[in-house]
């Protein structure tokens, strides 16, 4: 019986790690996706201005 209910709480902890680390995970996607955005934004920025200039 008490190694039933060990049991089950591992499960939980189980799952909770997961979900956290899920969590994080979209996080850094999240972060890289926003820092390619801002790279590419930059990019057009500069040719905008290269087409200005020449």
């Amino acid at each position: 019986r008490l190694s039933e209910k060990s049991m089950g709480e591992r499960e939980e902890r189980e799952k909770v790690n997961l979900v956290g680390s899920t969590s994080m995970r979209g996080v850094a996607l999240s972060y890289v996706a926003l820092a390619f955005s801002l790279e590419s934004l930059l990019q057009r920025a500069c040719i905008v201005d290269a087409f200005r200039l020449s």
